[in-house]
């Protein structure tokens, strides 16, 4: 894979898009979230159907046609710095097939975030697009709003990437060294 481009950081008065490409969103959460991106002097802008929920199914947020225009004109759309996944939960897969990746690639590169199953989202920007994204927490996730250290970490990932140079999981080293590459990933 060739190297992936990185989009510009973002800077105060940023617009950001939240949308839900998968699971229904609490709208106390919801709001909590973007007092807190509204708080860093970003201008956090909803999608229409973020707060929806699909009639059949209800752990869907909304329709996957409406879950997919969400994203789709957010991308799209010159004003939005950059786009956050509201929460995860099944459903994303449901709609990657019903975006237009010719539109996105032509609208250039943008900072996206979210994980869980939004990871089919972050293999689909990398290998359709050839974009870096970003496996962050989400605006709606109570993983941020209750999380001062979840917080700081993205807002310094957003704004000053080069200050945010380890990534602590937990885990450890199988093999010493250094390497260097094309970082894929996500949760499964």
């Amino acid at each position: 894979m060739k190297e992936l481009v990185r989009p510009a950081r973002l800077a105060p008065g940023a617009r950001v898009a939240v949308v839900a490409p998968s699971g229904p969103v609490p709208e106390e959460r919801l709001r909590a979230g973007v007092d807190v991106l509204r708080g860093w002097d970003l201008d956090p802008v909803l999608g229409p159907h973020v707060l929806e929920r699909h009639g059949d199914f209800d752990y869907l947020a909304g329709t996957d046609a409406d879950r997919a225009a969400d994203l789709q004109a957010a991308w799209c759309d010159p004003s939005v710095d950059a786009v956050l996944c509201a929460r995860g939960g099944y459903g994303v897969q449901r709609m990657t097939d019903l975006l237009d990746w010719e539109a996105m690639r032509a609208a250039g590169p943008k900072v996206f975030v979210g994980f869980s199953d939004i990871t089919a989202l972050h293999e689909a920007f990398a290998t359709r697009l050839g974009l870096v994204t970003l496996h962050g927490p989400m605006a709606a996730g109570v993983d941020f709003i209750k999380n001062a250290r979840a917080q700081e970490h993205l807002r310094a990932t957003l704004f000053a990437p080069e200050t945010v140079r380890t990534i602590a999981s937990g885990g450890s080293t199988l093999v010493p060294g250094r390497a260097r590459g094309v970082t894929l990933g996500g949760c499964l």
